[in-house]
């Protein structure tokens, strides 16, 4: 990560007086937050995405029957050379109930080859959606899928997202 503009290495001291500061007011989070590392840049704090980022996104729809995975659902015919997946965004809708889960596979490989190469549980909490950080390299040039399976007996869609970088 750049050091751009920094005056003096902080301490470790400096930064959790920062990052457990008290934020009451929620407009000013950002001012707030940021107090004591003003002489940071924007891109010291974060990473920002590159400018040929993805985002796909397709339905998954769990079986009919618990504990089932559904068919794989293509993400990406060609997911391109040098990328990284790393967030899954998945839409639960409302029949995920406490209780149940549901399982999201990752895969990849040509139709009917599929592999699982990641797969994410999410504990059943009524309508959500669920924002995965996840640092997944993906295969140059794969077929990127996805499937679903719940602990129901109900083939429930899930809209499922995947934000790679390269």
């Amino acid at each position: 990560m750049p050091q751009i503009g920094l005056p003096a290495e902080l301490t470790a001291a400096q930064v959790w007086a920062a990052a457990t500061r008290a934020l009451t007011d929620y407009a000013s989070v950002w001012t707030q937050t940021t107090r004591t590392l003003s002489a940071f840049a924007a891109q010291d704090l974060f990473v920002f995405p590159a400018k040929d980022d993805i985002y796909v996104v397709a339905t998954a729809a769990a079986s009919a029957s618990a504990d089932t995975y559904g068919s794989w659902v293509q993400l990406s015919a060609d997911i391109g050379a040098g990328r990284v997946c790393t967030h899954v965004i998945v839409h639960v809708p409302s029949g995920l109930t406490v209780g149940n889960v549901v399982n999201i596979q990752i895969g990849e490989g040509g139709s009917g080859n599929e592999a699982a190469v990641e797969t994410i549980n999410i504990p059943g909490t009524g309508t959500a959606i669920v924002v995965v950080p996840l640092h997944r390299a993906l295969t140059d040039g794969a077929r990127i899928s996805v499937r679903a399976k719940n602990s129901l007996a109900s083939a429930i869609n899930y809209r499922v997202c995947l934000i790679c970088v390269a």
